[in-house]
């Protein structure tokens, strides 16, 4: 081959290579969007599981101030049996009615599921000596499932 073929063979190549590292950046720009999306999506469930767990966690905490409020009450026991409350709102002064101490032991625990769980709301059973409480939110975790608890003491 001569000189000029190969120089024209040489500018063939060069043309037909052009804009290909353009394609390599885009490429690589599509993957590093879909890798920062998916990223966004898990901190999102992320954030999404630990406010469940905050709620279950506050819920956990309830259900046992109200059995410590029950043992330390245990003469009026069947005192404490109560159905969920409708429309519970949080009370930021709230004031005890001085009805009674397991009425007002109630009366506070439904404030404070109002006020620390979203829609918070709970009833007791009383049987005996065997006290279930149940307490209900709403979940953050997208589906129509709301949280709920139920535990069990013998006081």
């Amino acid at each position: 081959m001569m000189k000029n073929d190969m120089e024209k063979l040489s500018l063939t190549i060069r043309y037909r290579q052009s804009g290909f590292g353009l394609i390599e950046v885009l490429v690589s720009l599509l993957i590093l969007a879909i890798g920062l999306l998916g990223l966004g999506s898990l901190q999102t469930t992320g954030l999404t599981m630990t406010s469940e767990a905050r709620n279950r966690s506050q819920a956990i905490f309830l259900a046992e101030d109200l059995f410590e409020r029950a043992r330390a009450n245990r003469q009026n026991l069947s005192a404490y049996d109560t159905d969920a409350a409708d429309d519970l709102e949080c009370q930021t002064d709230f004031a005890i009615s001085n009805g009674g101490v397991a009425t007002d032991d109630i009366a506070e625990w439904h404030n404070a599921l109002a006020c620390l769980l979203p829609n918070g709301n709970g009833s007791v059973e009383v049987s005996g000596n065997s006290v279930t409480v149940d307490v209900t939110w709403d979940a953050n975790s997208g589906n129509n499932d709301d949280g709920s608890l139920t535990m069990t003491a013998e006081i």
